[in-house]
C-alpha cells in the first residue's frame, strides 16, 4: 500500500469508528430516556394505586353519612307524624300527648 492509500484507509477507519461511537452514544441516550420514562410511568402508576384505597374509603364514608342523614330525615318525619297523630286524636289514649311535658311536645313538633 502506498502512503496515500494508507492515509485514506486510516481516515476512513477513523471516520467509521467515530460514526460508530456517535451511534453508540445516541443509542445509549435513547435507552436512558426510555428507562427514565418507564420509571416515571411506574411511579405514577404506584401513586395512583396507593390512592385508590383512600378514595374508596372516602366514598364509603360519604355513603354512610348519606345513609345516616336519610335515616335521620325519616325519623324526623315519623316523629312529626306521631306527634301530629296523638295531638289531634281524641281517642281516649290519655288525651293525646297531654301527659308529656309541653317542652318535649314542642321540640318534637319542630324536628
Amino acid at each position: 500500500m502506498s502512503g496515500g492509500r494508507r492515509e485514506k484507509w486510516a481516515r476512513n477507519e477513523f471516520d467509521r469508528n467515530l460514526r460508530f461511537e456517535r451511534e453508540f452514544d445516541e443509542e445509549r441516550q435513547r435507552r436512558m430516556k426510555m428507562e427514565e420514562k418507564r420509571e416515571e410511568e411506574e411511579l405514577e402508576w404506584r401513586e395512583r394505586l396507593l390512592g385508590l384505597p383512600i378514595e374508596h374509603e372516602k366514598q364509603m364514608i360519604q355513603m354512610h353519612a348519606d345513609a345516616c342523614q336519610n335515616q335521620l330525615q325519616i325519623l324526623k318525619i315519623m316523629a312529626r307524624f306521631v306527634v301530629h297523630f296523638f295531638e289531634f286524636t281524641g281517642d281516649g289514649l290519655g288525651s293525646g300527648l297531654g301527659g308529656l311535658p309541653p317542652q318535649i311536645v314542642q321540640n318534637a313538633q319542630h324536628l
